[in-house]
């Protein structure tokens, strides 16, 4: 029996393809994200605890799970067949949309947070205890809207194409995926899911945090109190914008994998061998792209908390910091000269 070779993209392109950039992002993700959790402490040490510092500490925490948990997984099974059993194959599957409708509930919170702030003049700084209530409603939420790729797991025998091979296999292997076809009896379920979750996790969020971000700089425009308005409004407002482009860079990176999916589905009768192997070339471009915005966010955090800033500029340019130089002066002993702000 003769085995179809794969010689558009064979085994060793698609690995090169796979783990070269995973090399390249995977660390840069996780040093970044760790950097933005150092500043953040940093930044809480002199500073009331507010709510608008868990949500963003949340974000890093999907972000980083991202990295460690999911992705990889992620490899691990689209290079072998699954080694890790039917209870991981079930708890795998949910990574991809708790880790995306986690931080899209979160920014949500972060909006609505700014808008009872700066319009309502409401405690920024709840109790533990309700703060606490929010984000476990929010992981919650997130698990809830996963749900659904637990229950159309499939754990079973199929031809599975790896990355690595450069033939179609000859037997199933045990692979871990969602399947709904023979449930739903329609390739539209497939469609209507993957369009009804871009709407829900990142069109309706976008939405709503326009919106808000809007309606809260108009009103503080109109405020009669706007020019006497305490120092300490003026990060609020920083967090509003920040919002804004924490939310706007999650929808242009996460978008790009949805709308490949969205694509795909609609022309999946046309799929052969062939072409599913150029799907699988282009999925995982479209992937690495996604995992990038884990190490853009960092950097959007450091533009709005300097201590994130601080800890990053020291990491990233590798140690360097601008010191206080000793003058000496002739018939002098040895001087510091500070600046009129360094004093």
């Amino acid at each position: 029996m003769s085995r179809f070779n794969f010689t558009e993209f064979p085994g060793w392109a698609m690995q090169i393809t796979a783990f070269l950039p995973t090399a390249i992002i995977l660390p840069l993700g996780l040093l970044s994200n760790v950097c933005a959790i150092a500043g953040l402490i940093l930044h809480l040490q002199t500073r009331a605890k507010n709510l608008i510092y868990y949500l963003i500490g949340s974000l890093m925490l999907y972000d980083l799970a991202l990295l460690v948990l999911y992705w990889p997984i992620e490899l691990i099974k689209k290079s072998i067949a699954w080694p890790l059993g039917a209870f991981l194959c079930y708890l795998f599957n949910i990574f991809p949309i708790f880790c995306n409708s986690g931080p899209s509930f979160i920014m949500i919170a972060m909006i609505v947070d700014r808008y009872r702030v700066l319009v309502h003049q409401a405690n920024p700084n709840p109790t533990p205890c309700r703060k606490a209530i929010i984000l476990t409603v929010i992981a919650i939420s997130a698990f809830g809207l996963a749900f659904p790729d637990i229950v159309f797991t499939a754990y079973r025998h199929a031809y599975i194409i790896l990355i690595g091979s450069d033939y179609f296999p000859l037997k199933p292997a045990i692979g871990c995926f969602i399947y709904f076809f023979s449930r739903l009896g329609a390739i539209t379920a497939w469609r209507v899911y993957y369009i009804s979750l871009y709407l829900f996790i990142y069109i309706l969020p976008l939405i709503i945090v326009l919106v808000l971000f809007y309606v809260t700089k108009s009103k503080l425009a109109r405020s009669p109190l706007n020019d006497s308005t305490t120092v300490d409004s003026e990060p609020d407002t920083k967090f509003l914008y920040m919002t804004l482009y924490l939310m706007t860079v999650f929808v242009i990176f996460w978008s790009a994998e949805y709308i490949f999916f969205i694509i795909y589905h609609y022309n999946i009768y046309l799929i052969n061998i062939k072409a599913y192997r150029r799907y699988q070339f282009i999925y995982l471009l479209v992937q690495h792209f996604t995992l990038c915005k884990t190490i853009v966010n960092p950097f959007i955090y450091a533009h709005f908390i300097p201590e994130i800033k601080q800890v990053l500029s020291h990491v990233f340019m590798c140690g360097y910091s601008r010191k206080l130089r000793p003058s000496r002066s002739q018939g002098q002993s040895d001087t510091i000269i500070l600046t009129a702000t360094q004093a």
